[in-house]
């Protein structure tokens, strides 16, 4: 017996009542279009999903799964909440962001998937900062965000994934000078981190003498 997604009576049946849904919504006016994609996805992604369950071996169905599912979110708020884009957005890279997450979970190997996973987690993170908190600055955020995806790369636990260090320190690094230039008292903190900065140097030398 086939599974159900495997179906193709009930694909037949599911578009043909797809058909039915856009055909209402264009002729009364009625939003369910929404809705419907809304299933239509989630069936979609949990397609996806059992076959990643049903076999150890496959991780890249992890990806579209949790993609379509954070699309039927996405789809579900469009509907619920019709003046949420950020709520949408973030909904839909929160997914993806999940899927490549799985990956690594799956197959620790797999290294790699952190980098889009993190990425897109930073990406999501700042489309509801800018909508709930549009005053914080994004541009060291962002380089915030990426800096600690590289960092947790280093940590990963049975990798010898030391040069992520690198862009991790160095992103961490460019955030801290970004955020201090955009902040209202720039030139106090510029200042001080000169003042300090001298006293060590002055300090080391006259120890080493």
């Amino acid at each position: 017996m086939k599974n159900w997604y495997q179906n193709s009576t009930f694909w037949g049946l599911f578009i043909t009542l797809g058909g039915v849904v856009l055909l209402i919504q264009n002729l009364f006016d009625i939003p369910v279009g929404g809705v419907f994609w809304g299933i239509a996805f989630m069936v979609g992604g949990a397609a996806f999903l059992r076959r990643a369950f049903e076999d150890d071996r496959q991780w890249w169905p992890f990806i579209p799964g949790m993609a379509l599912l954070g699309m039927a979110g996405s789809s579900f708020a469009s509907v619920i909440l019709p003046n949420s884009e950020f709520i949408q957005a973030a909904l839909t890279l929160g997914g993806i962001s999940g899927g490549f997450i799985l990956v690594y979970l799956r197959e620790r190997t797999n290294w790699w998937a952190v980098i889009p996973g993190g990425v897109l987690f930073t990406i999501m993170t700042l489309s509801i900062i800018e909508a709930t908190a549009p005053y914080l600055p994004t541009e060291p955020l962002f380089l915030l965000g990426i800096g600690m995806t590289f960092l947790v790369l280093a940590w990963l636990p049975g990798h010898r994934l030391s040069w992520a260090y690198i862009p991790a320190i160095a992103l961490m690094t460019i955030s801290a000078l970004v955020g201090f230039l955009t902040e209202p008292n720039s030139n106090l903190i510029w200042a001080i981190i000169l003042i300090v900065t001298g006293v060590v140097l002055l300090i080391r030398s006259f120890w080493k003498s």
